[in-house]
């Protein structure tokens, strides 16, 4: 908080050295203010190009030729024709269920 009742009773010239002590305050708290800016700004910068390198060095890999769909081939080959008649009518049902009294 600003005391300026301590302003009040000063000379001009005790005035002019506070303007300037004051102006010399804000000049350091600017560069100051700006040095940290600058620096978060890089280290911003520097966090973008690391997720964006991380996300363009990433492999994909198609559907078909991944573990997941080799080990679910694998299963449905080992089922039998019922099993895979029961599944059948399962999604069947599901598909054209009536969803109307759910909402």
């Amino acid at each position: 908080m600003i005391d300026y009742a301590k302003y009040e009773n000063m000379s001009k010239k005790q005035l002019t050295n506070a303007l300037m002590s004051v102006e010399k305050k804000e000049q350091k708290i600017r560069q100051e203010s700006q040095a940290k800016l600058k620096d978060v700004q890089e280290l911003a910068f520097f966090l973008k190009s690391k997720i964006k390198e991380s996300t363009d060095n990433q492999k994909s890999v198609p559907y078909i030729e991944s573990k997941s769909y080799k080990i679910a081939r694998q299963r449905e080959m080992l089922r039998t024709k019922k099993e895979q008649e029961s599944l059948a009518k399962e999604v069947e049902n599901l598909v054209y269920k009536d969803y109307a009294d759910e909402l």
